[in-house]
């Protein structure tokens, strides 16, 4: 392998999966501490992708993804020696292709990265039984570096840096003593916990001294709906940018959600993040648990055949207390 100055990683899904793939940011850094590391991401992620202390470079594919040229001239224009193709959609795998990337690292078993890929991986996330994390970070086999990590190492591997939140909406509840942010939906990426449930684990914990906020967008405090305490809660739902999102969570003692960008987030950020899973492939704990120092879940006994994940309010505020 040919020394390296320059390495994209391109991830263009949702905000968890970009979260999980910092750690693979963040041990480039570490093994190849000379090089430039560039994430090639969604507009919306960028507050994400940014606040990594590992990345150099954010590069917005939106503003080229309807224009195949333009799409190659930005990433031939990146001057990148290496491409791990994270999330190997086909308009990034033949971007990446055109713009003669030399190294371009992907899953083989699909035929666009077949045909346009140079360094073929042969891992299946289907048939093996690891985290999402892990899968991203045993893409560095490809160039002969560290690729087996543990979970316990990768908790340690986001370098993930917020200020302080400064969102008019957030301060009188950011400064109280104790705080817990509720997420309660997600847009239909996993598997949700009723809104009704977490009205209740919100009265509960109102009860225990708590102040509790509850974010989401718009569209998701219409999804709620008014059959909820909004009186006993702060409504911080389409109130906040994803930044002071981020920010409000590095500030609070902890966050409970499915498995959802927020989570992620708050587990990154080493806040006490309380995911609620299926216990149903691929969608389980094991690919998609919130890997943190303080991060924690609670796995239905069996996926629920209604949609919707059963505990019991009482069970998660045991779970969170604890």
């Amino acid at each position: 392998m040919d020394k390296i100055n320059h390495v994209l990683i391109t991830r263009t899904d949702g905000i968890g999966d970009v979260i999980l793939t910092l750690p693979l940011a963040v041990a480039l850094k570490r093994l190849l501490p000379h090089v430039k590391i560039s994430f090639l991401g969604r507009g919306y992620t960028k507050p994400v992708i940014e606040a990594c202390g590992a990345v150099d470079a954010f590069i917005n594919w939106d503003e080229v993804k309807d224009d195949e040229t333009a799409a190659a001239n930005l990433l031939r224009a990146s001057s990148a020696d290496v491409v791990f193709l994270v999330f190997p959609s086909k308009d990034v795998v033949s971007a990446a292709y055109s713009a003669k990337i030399k190294t371009r690292i992907a899953t083989g078993r699909r035929w666009h990265t077949f045909l346009k890929v140079n360094h073929r991986l042969w891992f299946s996330r289907k048939k093996e039984d690891l985290h999402e994390a892990q899968y991203n970070l045993r893409m560095l086999s490809a160039l002969g570096l560290k690729s087996e990590w543990t979970l316990e190492e990768i908790a340690e591997m986001y370098d993930l840096h917020v200020s302080q939140c400064h969102a008019e909406a957030a301060q009188s509840f950011l400064a109280e003593e104790k705080k817990v942010i509720l997420h309660p939906k997600s847009h239909g990426s996993a598997l949700e916990w009723p809104a009704q449930s977490y009205g209740d684990l919100a009265k509960l914990l109102v009860e225990k001294g708590y102040a509790v906020a509850v974010s989401g967008t718009e569209r998701e405090r219409l999804a709620i709906g008014d059959d909820f305490p909004w009186d006993a809660v702060t409504d911080l739902t389409g109130k906040l940018s994803l930044g002071e999102l981020m920010q409000a969570i590095g500030a609070v003692d902890a966050v409970v959600a499915a498995s959802t960008g927020p989570l992620h987030i708050a587990a990154a950020l080493g806040i006490n993040a309380v995911g609620l899973y299926s216990p149903k492939r691929p969608i389980y704990p094991r690919r998609w648990q919130p890997i943190g120092p303080k991060a924690t879940f609670l796995v239905a006994a069996q996926h629920p055949e209604n949609g919707q994940l059963p505990f019991s309010a009482e069970e998660v505020l045991n779970h969170l207390l604890r």
